[in-house]
């Protein structure tokens, strides 16, 4: 994926930071998610949750997806970060529930019933920052682009300290992919 995105412009002449999204059509991430199980994760030696550069959720059925991000001039030296999303099935990664290659970690099975789209506006511009995938439950998973150029911040229900988002969940908007 790239390192920055292109722009596009929205009806109401905002700029918009899409996901860069591969693997998938962008309209059928929430098909191809929903229903599914978080089984683990992968992360690089050296990262954390707080930074890390490619994180990959592993779910049932062998799908992986991969989170990054992508780092784009704004304004000045203004920079906003947008989301990298990379989907993939993987034979022989994850199978029947068991985590076969040694750096993929298991988590408590999370059984996705909803998948939402983090969006942060500032300055004419709309960014793409961030996913949340949501259990039946209300536990959430959450990735979203990290201060540092190309990385990623993940909040789970058993790690949420290490949370450090580009920009504050709060002042960002979310919307229900379903459908979409």
């Amino acid at each position: 994926m790239n390192p920055y995105v292109t722009p596009e412009t929205t009806p109401d002449g905002k700029k918009l930071l899409a996901w860069q999204l591969e693997g998938l059509g962008r309209l059928t991430l929430s098909d191809h998610l929903t229903s599914r199980t978080v089984l683990g994760y992968r992360m690089h030696d050296g990262h954390t949750f707080g930074a890390a550069w490619g994180w990959t959720l592993l779910f049932d059925a062998q799908l992986g997806v991969e989170f990054s991000s992508a780092c784009t001039m704004t304004a000045g030296w203004q920079e906003m970060g947008s989301l990298n999303i990379a989907v993939s099935y993987v034979p022989g990664r994850v199978s029947a529930g068991v985590l076969l290659a040694s750096r993929e970690i298991p988590l408590p099975a999370l059984s996705a019933c909803r998948i939402d789209k983090i969006t942060y506006e500032e300055d004419g511009f709309i960014t793409e920052c961030g996913l949340a995938i949501i259990g039946a439950d209300g536990t959430e998973i959450i990735i979203m682009t990290a201060e540092s150029p190309g990385s990623v911040t993940v909040s789970t229900p058993f790690l949420q300290d290490q949370f450090d988002p580009e920009f504050a969940l709060s002042l960002c908007r979310r919307e229900s992919l379903a459908g979409k």
